[in-house]
């Protein structure tokens, strides 16, 4: 699932609910009148009930559907949304020594150019989806 943080469509009201519009974009708001601003615009928008990410997680993944599990293959950037490539390490420039040689392959953004492994940052991520799974069975 591909997804717009509100930096990259503009950061006040007005600029979020123009571009959700456009695009068609699902809106997602913990703000109760900006969700109703939302669907008297006709824009498909959830409210998230829950302040931390297991429990919003939780709630999407009920809501919409989404499976709760990290799919390399359809990983994108969190800086800049373009999909990313699966990149043998020892072709990628810039990258520290010591992760080319724990990392057979990193997955490389040809929009920003930054470029990501599976290191401790994904094994925290893995374990929030496993927690978030549990807060789904509950839901």
């Amino acid at each position: 699932m591909d997804t717009v943080d509100y930096r990259q469509c503009g950061v006040d009201d007005e600029s979020l609910l123009e571009y959700a519009k456009e695009s068609g974009r699902i809106f997602l708001t913990r703000d109760s009148n900006l969700y109703a601003r939302a669907k008297k615009l006709g824009i498909h928008a959830i409210l998230l009930s829950s302040e931390g990410i297991v429990d919003a997680l939780a709630e999407l993944s009920r809501e919409l559907g989404i499976p709760l599990e990290i799919d390399l293959g359809k990983t994108r950037c969190p800086m800049c949304n373009t999909p990313l490539k699966r990149k043998p390490s020892s072709e990628v420039r810039g990258i520290p020594e010591a992760i080319r040689r724990r990392f057979e392959y990193v997955y490389a953004c040809e929009g920003c150019g930054k470029v990501y492994w599976t290191g401790s940052h994904y094994a925290r991520m893995k374990e929030t989806l496993e927690r978030a799974r549990m807060r789904a069975r509950q839901l």
